[in-house]
């Protein structure tokens, strides 16, 4: 898979994978680290907290269709006692 990565002059890294899928925000040695966006090509737009890369605190999931899971992340996955909207 080729990836894309830069700091933009704001700090900010930049990811572009050969897939479409982009991350936008800080980091800690070029790793997702802090407050970010993930973006996927298919309208899938992740808006919140990450550690070591994967999406971990804070934030909000929208999909698509309009649904927002919104609530905390831990590892990567959505934990269940968060909510989920239409």
């Amino acid at each position: 898979m080729s990836i894309d990565k830069s700091i933009r002059p704001n700090g900010l890294l930049n990811i572009l994978k050969n897939n479409g899928e982009r991350y936008i925000g800080e980091h800690k040695h070029g790793i997702p680290n802090g407050k970010g966006q993930q973006t996927w090509p298919g309208g899938q737009v992740y808006v919140g907290s990450f550690r070591d890369g994967l999406r971990d605190g804070w934030g909000v999931c929208t999909y698509p269709s309009g649904k927002k899971q919104i609530g905390y992340f831990f590892k990567g996955k959505f934990i269940k006692n968060g909510k989920l909207e239409k």
